[in-house]
């Protein structure tokens, strides 16, 4: 898989990869993808050992939650180890400083990690990424729906039988908007129900640290150059300068 680096007793995962792109590499390395992805179906295995876990809503996945990284493993390792490594690098990752400061926010843990794992997936640019919260926090807020193309994808792809496969594009089609999917965020408004991907530090960062600004809207070109608006005219500007249409 593109992006995948397997050295010897080495395991990388990359940030903005999913379940099933980790259950693949996983997979690839000799393990059983399919043990790993039964045992990150659901938290309740790991509350007790990795607290951060039970801020997973019951019935949902550890999806946004298995810190990518790259992981050593030895001929007794197994699907479990592997687990129990993101998890505890997750917990490393995320401090209790952060955490605190959530709660000044009144914002919880699990809405942090799913705005951090959209943000992965819209913005190629590290330097983007806390503008760019800060435009996803401040339409949540007006209840204006988020609009990303990231969540579209993940709701398409979701759906189809072969997830690593499905064509993930970055503009979504007329059909794709048409996905009946809390997932679709143009279709419904406010966060989707879960994380999309498994994002970075940077990420997390800046969904919990944005920078603040004046702008609602933005764009990416085909260079992953960002382009803000402060108003929808602005936006539609910007869509036939960068964009031609």
């Amino acid at each position: 898989m593109a992006g995948a680096t397997q050295q010897t007793g080495r395991l990388t995962f990359i940030e903005g990869w999913s379940r099933p792109e980790y259950a693949q590499v996983i997979s690839n390395a000799g393990l059983k993808g399919s043990i790993f992805s039964t045992i990150t179906a659901s938290s309740t295995l790991w509350r007790d050992d990795y607290p951060l876990t039970s801020a997973v809503p019951t019935g949902n996945t550890l999806e946004g939650f298995l810190f990518p990284d790259t992981y050593q493993i030895d001929a007794d390792s197994d699907e479990l180890t592997l687990v129990s490594k993101m998890l505890a690098n997750f917990e490393r990752k995320v401090t209790p400083q952060m955490i605190q400061d959530m709660t000044k926010q009144n914002k919880s843990l699990y809405e942090i990690i799913t705005l951090a794992s959209i943000i992965e997936k819209e913005v190629p640019q590290a330097g983007d990424r806390k503008m760019i919260a800060d435009i996803f926090w401040k339409r949540l807020e007006a209840g204006i729906g988020l609009q990303s193309d990231a969540t579209v994808n993940f709701a398409k792809c979701s759906r189809s039988s072969d997830f690593i496969n499905c064509e993930k594009t970055t503009r979504s089609t007329l059909a794709d908007l048409q996905i009946d999917s809390l997932y679709n965020t143009y279709k419904y408004k406010g966060l989707p129900p879960g994380p999309i991907s498994n994002p970075g530090i940077n990420s997390i960062e800046a969904a919990l640290y944005p920078t603040a600004n004046d702008y609602y809207y933005f764009l990416t070109d085909l260079q992953g150059k960002v382009y803000y608006g402060r108003n929808l005219e602005e936006h539609k500007k910007n869509r036939e300068l960068y964009l031609g249409r």
